[in-house]
């Protein structure tokens, strides 16, 4: 009987993870000039409100931010030739907690989106007289 803590893989689920990984790493490599295509559109546009547009940039942000480290750690699945543990976060955990701060932005911007909106529908004619970026709208939410 083995007391390693080590992972054991036989040479089939290595081909699968590996080739998951490549998946992963392609729709990564589209996805990220998709995300910088978006992020430039938002910042260009003029049509929306600054409020909005600020909280669109700052989504956007945070998927490009989340699908540059996955690809980021898609790449080392195959530098490292370690599919788990590149997984894992051992070789380099600042790229996953950075990942997850995009995640977490990224799932809290429709609840900020929401209340933008509530507020904006309510103070309909304040928000109409403010053209610029104003965070009033924020300082509720964190009450």
């Amino acid at each position: 009987m083995s007391t390693s803590n080590e992972t054991s893989t036989t040479d089939f689920e290595q081909f699968l993870l590996f080739l998951c990984g490549a998946v992963e790493l392609l729709i990564h490599f589209v996805g990220i000039p998709l995300s910088i295509a978006n992020l430039i559109l938002v910042a260009r546009t003029s049509v929306i409100h600054p409020n909005m547009k600020f909280i669109l940039l700052f989504q956007s942000f945070a998927v490009l931010l989340r699908g540059f480290c996955r690809f980021i750690i898609c790449l080392f699945k195959f530098i490292l030739w370690d599919p788990i543990s590149a997984e894992m976060g051992l070789f380099f955990p600042a790229i996953i907690k950075i990942g997850f701060f995009g995640i977490y932005s990224r799932n809290y911007v429709p609840h900020i989106l929401i209340i933008e909106r509530i507020l904006a529908t309510v103070f309909v004619e304040l928000m109409s007289s403010i053209e610029a970026f104003c965070s009033q709208w924020f300082g509720f939410h964190l009450r």
